[in-house]
């Protein structure tokens, strides 16, 4: 039994569609503000996401899958246009110059894993990218090709549709499609849910590293447009090692002209030469910027947990934003990285110690950590619960022995 599935399509991401456009990249790229360098990024990324996504569609068309195959439009087909960009950006060497950013690495895990368990749930992630990029596609071109100084289709051939003559009759023709595919109200609304979180990975942008001191050091930039910008931080140094964890939360209302920074150097064990030897350098810190520090927020950490007595605290404005943020998140990382290039010797855990406590730290912050309620308000339940589970606190399901 077939829904109406094009206008709830329209409909159920109207929200989604707007708060998209208001990130800072498209908005910034809307006003002809576009870097050659973050150009080149994106087009990497989108290279592999639909790389990913027509190995799967054309997979699904050969088996006859009954939703897939009606939609299985190879004019819409992107790959090989992205090809011909990169070739001009990169050369002809271009995949060994290409690396896949960590949002862009989860969208693309995330149409494998759909294609594979639920793949009628394709739709959503096919109208999101497919239809978006046709209907917008020119003015982004234009737009690319004046900020970037470009000329011809050099560079641009991802925008170019050459195997659609008239777009309003093929966008005519997808709703017409998109309503007669065999699916009940309930899948529709599970492809509207997954059309949804296909925004989100142009609204959250994560990387993960790791090195032969930091097991793990994660970044979050949640990019709300005008109204909030968050970026999160925090490193974990291996488990042969009892220095603190790093930890940074940024957060800037853009409605209310309001910052809320927390950084500090978060203790592994609350014992007082422990703190001294690990946390304290944080005080010169605090004292330098003593403007900038200006709230102790006494409702909102617990100061025997999982933070120093020397934890830097603002709720402030754009001045402590343009004047003081750059340079005491500076020099709050360096100091960090100076301790550890210090070659502390372990003198209060082992590495046993180390790895419980750490695991307590991830569970601790699975469940006290405001990000749980930020996320949800953008991202909804489900993703949020698989984002702190599988990036933000992945030892929180550890044993403890």
């Amino acid at each position: 039994m077939a829904v109406a599935l094009a206008g709830q399509l329209r409909e159920g991401t109207k929200k989604s569609h707007t708060m998209a456009e208001n990130t800072g990249f498209v908005a910034c790229f809307l006003k002809g503000v576009v870097e050659k360098k973050s150009y080149r990024k994106l087009i990497s990324d989108l290279y592999f996401v639909y790389e990913a996504m027509e190995e799967e569609i054309e997979r699904l068309v050969n088996e006859e899958h009954p939703v897939i195959k009606p939609i299985g439009f190879k004019s819409l087909f992107r790959k090989e246009t992205l090809v011909n960009d990169l070739k001009f950006y990169f050369g002809e060497n271009w995949k060994n110059e290409i690396n896949i950013s960590h949002s862009a690495k989860e969208y693309v895990e995330r149409i494998r894993e759909v294609a594979k368990n639920s793949p009628e749930l394709l739709v959503g992630h096919h109208y999101t990218r497919y239809i978006g990029d046709l209907s917008g596609g020119q003015i982004l071109k234009r737009i690319a090709k004046k900020a970037l100084n470009l000329q011809g289709n050099d560079g641009l051939n991802f925008y170019e549709f050459e195997l659609i003559a008239d777009e309003k009759k093929f966008k005519e023709e997808y709703s017409l499609t998109l309503n007669q595919l065999p699916i009940n109200q309930k899948t529709a609304d599970q492809i509207i849910d997954e059309a949804n979180q296909a925004f989100t990975y142009n609204m959250i942008k994560n990387w993960l590293f790791s090195s032969p001191e930091y097991r793990k050091w994660r970044i979050t930039r949640l990019d709300g447009g005008k109204k909030l910008q968050v970026f999160n931080t925090v490193a974990y140094p291996n488990f042969d090692s009892e220095l603190p964890i790093l930890g940074a939360d940024i957060l800037w209302f853009g409605t209310s002209q309001k910052l809320l920074a927390i950084l500090d150097y978060q203790p592994l064990i609350q014992e007082s030469k422990y703190l001294e030897k690990y946390c304290s350098s944080l005080g010169s810190i605090k004292k330098k910027y003593s403007a900038f520090d200006n709230n102790k927020m006494k409702n909102i950490y617990d100061s025997k947990k999982y933070f120093s007595p020397w934890v830097i605290i603002c709720r402030g404005n754009k001045l402590n934003l343009d004047r003081d943020l750059n340079n005491i998140f500076h020099s709050f990382v360096n100091n960090y990285l100076n301790i550890y290039k210090s070659n502390p010797v372990n003198q209060f855990l082992n590495a046993e110690e180390i790895k419980i406590n750490q695991i307590k730290y991830d569970k601790y912050s699975f469940e006290k950590d405001p990000a749980d309620k930020l996320f949800k308000s953008f991202f909804g339940e489900k993703w949020t619960k698989k984002f702190i589970n599988k990036f933000l606190f992945t030892l929180n399901n550890e044993i403890i022995h």
